[in-house]
């Protein structure tokens, strides 16, 4: 054999092992993708889902209307009048008189003299008068004398007798001057704030709090009388009553106010017209209807739990006048769990081919699922396989 034909065998040879290899390679990937096997074991997660609708309680129907959502109840629905007295809690005062007392200070080697109306000036330039003729020893301490808010009068200082506008922000020892005294013994002989009082006549006033305050206890009052005449009537166990907010479109509640904001009186008398609604039904009907509403809100592969009257709350809307209904405005709350796989919830086909550690984060991030366990055959694959049969899924309650 030529070395030319040694030459071509070993070529042939290398081929031939090359495709061997490849081969065995490409088994191996077709038993590695269709042989293995992961099973993803998921506790999922309560979740809460909470939905507000409108239920009628419509007294012409005698069982539970799903359809429309409506039960059978009672409604009763009266005018009230109530008219009550109220006492005002403001006031202004008149002839309104601002009293100080004030301590004298002497330094200077004499005595001074003040005669009755000697001027005293704050650092504000606010005047008093001295209300009596008063002498400060040398060296000395005079306490207690009286002063009064003033002005001047052809010159002289007179207290005012109706102080309007007078700002109380004094406090202890403000210091006044005596401009009268010659400009070198200011510094000398002085005053300090004792004490301060404004006079006069307090006279009430209605406030616009009061009537408003008036406003809401007539109504509070007028619910409770009129719920205590129907509590008997409504017999079923859930009552409930209302003041009756519109009537054709217009505010159905009417004060009858014959006072204004600032009129000067002790008491003052507010009536009220009203219309009462008082609603009886039966809780069961109610609370079956809301689990109705909120399990035809679930996500298929998903269960309602822990639904109870807890969850439930209902409130007055409106009461229909043409159909004698009332609609109550309902707000349901419980917790759902997943308790099958769907695409909505977990996609087959975003996990197929990717790696497990990947799929086990992936998974975790959803609000459903609390925990991920994934399971592989055989025990070293890492990835998941690329056919959705080789993927089991278990809900793990």
């Amino acid at each position: 054999m030529s070395n030319l034909d040694i030459q071509r065998v070993k070529i042939y040879k290398k081929m031939a092992v090359s495709f061997v290899i490849l081969t065995l390679f490409l088994l191996f990937i077709i038993i590695f993708f269709s042989l293995g096997k992961v099973k993803i074991i998921i506790q999922p997660e309560k979740q809460t889902i909470l939905q507000k609708f409108i239920v009628t309680i419509n007294p012409n129907i005698f069982e539970t209307n799903y359809n429309d959502y409506d039960i059978p109840g009672k409604i009763i629905r009266v005018k009230k009048t109530l008219t009550k007295r109220f006492k005002a809690t403001g006031f202004k005062t008149t002839n309104q008189k601002v009293e100080a007392q004030v301590d004298f200070y002497n330094n200077y080697s004499r005595s001074q003299p003040l005669v009755k109306t000697t001027r005293l000036l704050d650092s504000k330039g606010e005047l008093f008068c001295l209300e009596k003729t008063v002498r400060i020893p040398a060296g000395g301490k005079l306490e207690g004398v009286s002063a009064c808010k003033g002005e001047l009068r052809n010159g002289v200082c007179s207290c005012l007798e109706n102080v309007k506008n007078f700002k109380n922000n004094y406090t202890k020892d403000v210091k006044f001057t005596i401009p009268g005294l010659w400009k070198g013994l200011q510094n000398d002989i002085y005053a300090k704030l004792s004490k301060i009082d404004i006079t006069g006549n307090k006279i009430s006033i209605i406030t616009e709090k009061d009537i408003n305050q008036a406003k809401q206890e007539l109504k509070k009052e007028v619910l409770s009388n009129t719920k205590q005449e129907l509590e008997k009537e409504i017999n079923f166990p859930i009552k409930m009553y209302f003041i009756d907010r519109y009537e054709q479109g217009k505010d159905s509640v009417k004060f009858d106010t014959q006072v204004k904001p600032g009129e000067q009186k002790e008491n003052f008398d507010i009536g009220i017209t009203a219309n009462i609604i008082g609603v009886g039904f039966n809780e069961n009907n109610l609370l079956e209807l809301a689990k109705d509403y909120l399990s035809s809100n679930l996500e298929n592969g998903e269960e309602l739990t822990d639904f109870s009257s807890k969850g439930v709350r209902f409130e007055f809307n409106k009461y229909n006048q043409s159909e004698k209904t009332v609609n109550l405005k309902v707000t349901a709350q419980a917790n759902i769990l997943i308790n099958k796989i769907n695409k909505k919830i977990i996609d087959k086909d975003k996990i197929l081919g990717k790696k497990i550690k990947e799929t086990k984060e992936f998974l975790n991030s959803l609000p459903q699922i609390k925990t991920v366990e994934i399971k592989q055959w055989p025990s070293w694959l890492d990835r998941i396989p690329s056919v959705k049969d080789r993927v089991e899924i278990e809900i793990k309650q």
